[in-house]
């Protein structure tokens, strides 16, 4: 019995171990939570990003917005939320396109194409809409980002095409 106790404790100890020198190996960013913090402060909509790598080419974004108070809501927009595809490309980079060469960015970092389609709630109705956007991602420090992006968003009911921008910052996980 106590032979098979030392033994036990060993072995989770050998685990724990490799547990913790797995935890020091770095791997590539597969994944980003964040939020819009332009938007935050200007129109007080609170807000969260989350982007998961589907391949080496693209990656699927999701983003929800719920606006309480300030310029949006007193529209009667107080809700939207979208989901779609981004894609990181150096097709954007002038030094690229003077070199007319593409290149495979696996890092979730660069500049990006994204397109989504979502729901904006208007006077208490949802419509669909359409979102397409271009950007950029950069590094404050090993897991924070920061990221800025200009965009087109269509609501499908309506004619109007509503520009916007866009400034965030989050964690690569």
């Amino acid at each position: 019995m106590k032979k098979n106790i030392i033994f036990l404790g060993l072995a989770l100890l050998l685990t724990l171990t490799n547990i913790s020198l797995a935890d020091t190996v770095k791997t590539k960013p597969t994944m980003k939570i964040g939020s819009n913090v332009l938007s935050f402060i200007l129109l007080g909509d609170i807000n969260g990003y989350f982007e998961k790598e589907i391949n080496s080419h693209f990656s699927w974004v999701a983003t929800g917005h719920y606006i309480a108070t300030g310029k949006l809501n007193d529209l009667k927009t107080n809700a939207r939320t979208s989901l779609g595809i981004r894609t990181y490309t150096n097709l954007l980079s002038l030094e690229m396109l003077s070199k007319n060469k593409l290149k495979k960015n696996h890092s979730l970092l660069g500049n990006f194409l994204e397109f989504k389609t979502g729901f904006i709630r208007i006077e208490s109705l949802y419509k669909p809409t359409l979102e397409f956007s271009v950007g950029k991602t950069n590094m404050f420090n090993e897991k924070v980002y920061y990221e800025v992006k200009l965009g087109l968003m269509r609501v499908l009911d309506d004619n109007d095409v509503i520009p916007y921008g866009s400034f965030g910052t989050g964690l690569l996980l």
